[in-house]
């Protein structure tokens, strides 16, 4: 590839890439390969790319583009380490659907034909011409770079700490107008932004283990504990006297969180192996059954919420499981973090004590918030703040994006 007229979308194809039979991990023959690569990022901060892994037809489509997924991440992993800025590659894994399209010239007449190497066009030659047949084949397991950014700039995230919460908290949650709940066993505290105490409750035996503000209008509680379910008004008075949801059947309720469709809420039952909706009289109006599959590894979730019309369900270990605002399955993120949240077409997710920002749907990571805590166990993002939970305090922090042009 030249450095000459670069143009977003351009291609290149990098030659002699041979991974080993069904394994993703690089070999010397490809870090040599990939040396012109690499020098070509270095004399060329300002390009981001994207490192494209296709196979051949053969095999299983699901397996191979699996591996070949791993196969990208593999390259984009050996650039980084040697000095390319993260967040300027991007890795995807095609597997085999989309084939390579080559230059056919007719020896009598000279017209040019474009053939796409598709399985059911190399199978002409399986019998009659077999090195044909494998030359096709190799053609279509291919690394293509595209160009995807001519100008990139290094992001910097700034984070300045403008209040700080001391206490032991069980859970707390962010309302629409910035006022801040603590939970702190059976005591619940109010403020405002600028954390005046505005109004403090104890709820007596019953101890929330989660909180949600995101109604302006009241707060839904849960104590995992008890299975009940409490209402509060922005005052923190009660609305509704607790309620069981065993009474529904629902058998082990794990987690709750408000629905936006309607003034409902959603409870996971995971002895019952269901989602189920309730309205705002507590009457059941919703019962997904059959959810054995997210449970199968026996990990209990720890998250659940709906925002952009959309139901996550996070299992630290395994992932997220995303269903719409009716409750039908859509899709389930394969990644490991200890605590998410979701704005728009980002998804923030903590790691390793530090929260990264992902960008949907391929979660590319496009920067990074190191807030120097003590270990996080919980955070949530809004209009430019971060509230981060310890163990002995909760931060609130503003966040600047800063570009550095260097």
């Amino acid at each position: 590839m030249s450095d000459k007229n670069v143009t977003v979308n351009q291609k290149c194809e990098i030659g002699k890439i041979f991974f080993d039979l069904g394994v993703c991990e690089m070999n010397g023959g490809i870090e040599k390969a990939l040396r012109p690569t690499l020098e070509f990022l270095k004399n060329n901060p300002k390009l981001c790319i994207e490192i494209g892994v296709h196979r051949d037809s053969r095999g299983s489509n699901k397996s191979s583009q699996c591996l070949t997924c791993k196969r990208a991440q593999s390259i984009r992993s050996y650039l980084i380490e040697n000095g390319i800025d993260e967040f300027r590659l991007k890795s995807l894994g095609y597997g085999e659907s989309m084939p390579k399209t080559i230059a056919k010239i007719d020896s009598i007449s000279g017209n040019t034909t474009a053939i796409v190497l598709t399985e059911k066009y190399i199978n002409q030659f399986k019998k009659s011409d077999r090195p044909e047949f494998e030359r096709l084949h190799q053609l279509n397991r291919r690394v293509e770079l595209k160009i995807i950014s001519t100008n990139f700039v290094s992001i910097k995230n700034e984070v300045n700490l403008i209040h700080k919460i001391d206490g032991d908290f069980n859970t707390f949650s962010i309302d629409n107008f910035g006022n801040i709940y603590t939970t702190s066993k059976d005591v619940i505290v109010k403020y405002n932004s600028k954390l005046d105490t505005l109004f403090y409750t104890s709820l007596k035996s019953f101890i929330p283990s989660s909180i949600e503000s995101s109604k302006s209008f009241r707060n839904l509680l849960f104590d995992s504990e008890k299975g009940s379910v409490k209402f509060l008004d922005n005052t923190l008075t009660e609305v509704y006297s607790e309620f069981d949801l065993i009474d529904q059947d629902i058998l082990q309720p794990v987690l709750v969180c408000e629905s936006f469709n309607g003034n409902a809420f959603w409870v996971l039952d995971e002895a019952g192996m269901q989602l189920v909706k309730l309205n705002q009289n507590l009457e059941v109006i919703m019962r997904i059954d059959n959810l054995g599959y997210l449970f199968e590894n026996k990990e209990t979730p720890i998250q659940m919420f709906e925002k952009n019309d959309q139901l996550y369900i996070h299992f630290p270990n395994k992932g997220i499981a995303i269903f719409d605002a009716f409750g039908t399955f859509l899709k389930y993120l394969q990644i490991n973090s200890d605590w998410i949240d979701v704005q728009n077409n980002y998804l923030f997710a903590l790691r390793n004590n530090q929260i990264e920002i992902l960008e949907f749907p391929f979660l590319d990571k496009i920067s990074a918030i190191d807030f120097n805590s003590n270990e996080i166990s919980s955070f949530a993002n809004q209009k430019e703040k971060f509230y981060v939970q310890t163990k002995t305090a909760l931060y609130i922090y503003s966040v600047e994006e800063i570009t550095d042009n260097k």
